[in-house]
């Protein structure tokens, strides 16, 4: 086998073989671009202390940051872009009608979103514990293994609030369906554009080995 022929197919190995992300040192991000459990979690040092922190949280009955700390009514003022909207007020469909109707809810962390409680699940999954879930929507647990892609995952972020209520406070919570639409679309975009450039560049480089190979055989 002579030099050209060599080449052709050492190009073709390397154009087909999968990228590889190495994270740093002391990197701690997570590569979930499908959602689920199949990620790549890097390695990252976590302090001694933090766990302390998190119990100092923690109250007598088990309950946290993440749930209703106390029996207290304080309200949200919901302001949406559009009206009528449909909303998910912790799941529960509710109708907006006008802006800024006032809803009362206990004290404590709630999430007001323009999807449902899948899509925030699986959007929000990795960022809030499996008892808050447990608590909100526990029929979610049968979607612990589906997948989302990243803009869509993005597009629920961007249609989601979260926030914390206390007693007597009236928090505002603006949401807006045509940054979710944009958002979409740029992700979507950008995506679609990287795919068929990596599919682009491979058949070139495929094409590119072909014809190496075929002259060497003439």
């Amino acid at each position: 086998m002579n030099r050209r022929k060599q080449l052709a197919i050492i190009l073709a190995i390397l154009m087909l073989a999968p990228p590889v992300n190495a994270g740093g040192a002391g990197a701690g991000e997570i590569i979930d671009e499908g959602g689920g459990q199949f990620r790549i979690e890097v390695p990252v040092t976590t302090p001694v202390d933090s766990t302390d922190a998190l119990r100092r949280h923690e109250t007598m009955d088990g309950t946290d940051i993440f749930e209703e700390s106390g029996a207290g009514i304080g309200y949200i003022a919901v302001q949406p872009d559009t009206v009528p909207e449909v909303v998910y007020l912790d799941g529960k469909r509710v109708i907006i009608e006008q802006p800024g109707k006032i809803f009362p809810l206990q004290q404590g962390r709630h999430f007001l979103s323009l999807f449902e409680t899948r899509d925030v699940y699986l959007a929000f999954r990795e960022e809030m514990p499996e008892r808050f879930w447990q608590k909100i929507a526990p029929a979610r647990s049968q979607d612990r293994f589906a997948l989302m892609s990243s803009y869509e995952r993005e597009a629920v972020k961007t249609g989601t609030r979260w926030v914390s209520v206390t007693v007597d406070d009236t928090v505002t919570v603006n949401l807006s369906r045509h940054e979710v639409v944009a958002t979409y679309r740029r992700n979507a975009t950008t995506a679609a554009l990287t795919f068929f450039s990596v599919t682009a560049v491979i058949a070139a480089a495929m094409v590119g080995s072909v014809v190496l190979i075929t002259r060497d055989g003439e």
